[in-house]
């Protein structure tokens, strides 16, 4: 991946936000930057969303893989943060420096949180986990 002081060059940046998010969707540097801010806000709802949560990880009717602790995270970490946290969203323009400390004990926790006795699949666990929350 061609990489210009630290940061994606924009060809290399539309090439992979198209083959994520699908060719139409975006066709400029301020469509991908739209986009990811979209899935971003998206991600940080579902995390503030404890009543989603429940409803949909604990449905024993709920087919989405979606619905689940590990694709929400993996939505937010690998996915949205290519699990290089936020400098790299910085440097690329897709994020402030104010927002990226407004969310950063957010993103600390959700980095650093592990699923009660490792088991990342059960989420009624999960979300009874005290470690999960904060007061």
């Amino acid at each position: 991946m061609p990489m210009i002081a630290g940061t994606m060059c924009g060809k290399t940046r539309l090439r992979l936000a198209k083959a994520s998010m699908g060719s139409d969707a975006v066709s400029d540097a301020s469509d991908f930057r739209r986009a990811w801010r979209l899935r971003w806000w998206g991600c940080l709802s579902d995390f503030a969303d404890i009543d989603l949560q429940r409803r949909r990880w604990l449905d024993p009717e709920n087919t989405n893989p979606h619905w689940s602790y590990v694709e929400f995270m993996c939505s937010y970490l690998d996915d949205l943060l290519h699990d290089r946290g936020y400098h790299w969203a910085s440097n690329e323009g897709l994020i402030t420096e104010e927002e990226v400390q407004t969310v950063a004990a957010l993103h600390g926790l959700l980095d650093r949180h592990a699923a009660p006795q490792g088991d990342d699949y059960d989420n009624e666990k999960v979300l009874n986990d005290p470690a999960g929350t904060r007061s």
